[in-house]
């Protein structure tokens, strides 16, 4: 029984900024194979390809028969011979990357190697340049595979989230995602276990980025003392804050101290106050605030515990106690 569909394009804005020409077709099946119909519903092919979406691209379709790629024109001719092990589609630029023997390189509409199969991976080229990685160097190209800009070396990959770990010339680390050169390099990069984020160090000062290089926190914190399932906890000029997962400052850098949150609450103390025109004076106060940063339970104890159940001990003086979520004393 014959099955007659319609494959649905799925394309991204990387398409619309080059400006690619691209186009669908229907495909029918067979015998668990495919081939292609024309706009009328007419067979040009026969059903013999693997599965494949009919979408071409600069006038020419990418598929497969046995595992091994080719090209395809929407008369069904094919003009590039099916020997490669993967390929990417044809740009604005009118070349399409392919790979071959394990390594990838460049061709032309005509199936004419321009850029020779030697790289460990490529990136379409786009305004006549492309990004491509060697052993242990990534650069740009242009159309005739000359170098252009600066070199980086490759320092590792981050292998989740497409994100390669690239060195500059002056030694900072950077990403290279999908097809982009993330703006920020960074002396130093830390990655935790099970964690969303990263952290990086430039000029011996701390900040943390998300697992697709994109920066949360900007590198200008002295000290980082730890994080919980929502908010980084900081030092900076000797004072203790948080900062969220999305960057927003939620405690400003005031505190000597500042507990994590527990239901809702994180108990604080400013530890040193500097009184103008007087002598030092220490507060070793503690207080709570709430996720927003807001003192709601003032600075009165001498010292304080986290909130388990919807109280907290307390000390004041020699005598320890409860208290509820508004300040109040529990007995």
């Amino acid at each position: 029984m014959k099955n007659i569909f319609t494959i649905l394009l799925v394309f991204n804005a990387l398409f619309i900024t080059k400006a690619q020409q691209f186009f669908e077709l229907k495909t029918f099946i067979e015998n668990g194979k495919y081939g292609l119909l024309d706009e009328k519903g007419n067979k040009v092919t026969a059903a013999k390809y693997d599965a494949f979406t009919a979408t071409f691209y600069e006038g020419l379709c990418s598929l497969a028969i046995d595992g091994n790629i080719g090209y395809i024109n929407e008369k069904g001719k094919e003009i590039i011979p099916f020997q490669y092990e993967n390929v990417g589609e044809f740009t604005a630029d009118g070349f399409a990357a392919v790979k071959k023997n394990g390594k990838w390189g460049f061709i032309n509409k005509k199936g004419k190697e321009i850029i020779p199969l030697i790289y460990q991976k490529v990136f379409d080229f786009s305004k006549g340049k492309a990004f491509v990685i060697d052993e242990n160097t990534a650069h740009f190209i242009n159309t005739k595979g000359e170098d252009q800009d600066q070199r980086y070396s490759l320092d590792g990959k981050y292998a989740e989230n497409n994100l390669n770990i690239i060195k500059n010339n002056f030694g900072q680390f950077g990403f290279l995602h999908d097809q982009t050169i993330l703006p920020n390099f960074y002396d130093q990069l830390t990655f935790y276990t099970d964690a969303d984020f990263a952290m990086v160090t430039n000029n011996k000062k701390i900040g943390f980025i998300k697992l697709n290089g994109d920066e949360i926190v900007p590198p200008i914190y002295d000290e980082f003392s730890g994080a919980d399932d929502q908010y980084f906890y900081l030092w900076k000029n000797n004072k203790k804050g948080i900062i969220d997962f999305t960057g927003k400052i939620i405690s400003p850098f005031i505190y000597g101290s500042i507990s994590p949150f527990s239901e809702g609450l994180a108990s604080v103390k400013l530890d040193v106050v500097f009184v103008p025109n007087e002598r030092v004076k220490t507060d070793e106060h503690y207080g709570f605030i709430d996720e927003t940063g807001k003192e709601v339970i003032p600075r009165t104890f001498d010292f304080a515990w986290e909130f388990k159940e919807g109280k907290a001990k307390v000390r004041l003086g020699e005598e320890e106690f409860y208290i509820n979520k508004k300040g109040d004393r529990i007995d």
